[in-house]
C-alpha cells in the first residue's frame, strides 16, 4: 500500500512538471526568478537558516504549492509574497507586502 502512495506522489510531481513540494516549511539560501510565483533555489537546514545574514522561508500547501516565501535578514522579516491558486493548481493571484508600505496584490 504505501508503495502505491509514493508511486502517486511521484507521477503528481512529474505531472506539473516537477514543481511541486512536500507540504510544509522549508528555508531556503536565495530564489531564482523575478517571475511570480519565485522558484526558491539553494535549500538549507533551518538552523542554517537562522545562523545566516539573510535566508527566505517557504510555506508550501497540501498541494505542494508555494503559497508563502518571505526574506529575512538580521532585523527580521525583510518581504513577504503570498500567492493564491486555482482549483487546477495555477497562480492566480499575489500579494507582495514590505514593512511600513502597503500591500501590493498582482493578478496572475
Amino acid at each position: 500500500m504505501a508503495k502505491k502512495a509514493v508511486l502517486a506522489s511521484v507521477l503528481s510531481w512529474l505531472a506539473c512538471g516537477g514543481s511541486r513540494h512536500a507540504s510544509g516549511v522549508t528555508y531556503y539560501a536565495g530564489w531564482g526568478s523575478y517571475n511570480l510565483p519565485v522558484h526558491p533555489q539553494h535549500e538549507i537546514s533551518e538552523l542554517k537558516a537562522r545562523s545566516s545574514r539573510v535566508y527566505y522561508k517557504a510555506v508550501y500547501d497540501a498541494r505542494g504549492l508555494l503559497i508563502v516565501f518571505e526574506k529575512f535578514g538580521n532585523d527580521g522579516a525583510s518581504w513577504r509574497h503570498d500567492y493564491e491558486y486555482d482549483k487546477e493548481g495555477d497562480p492566480v493571484r499575489a500579494t507582495i507586502s514590505e514593512p511600513g508600505r502597503e500591500p501590493v496584490v498582482r493578478e496572475l
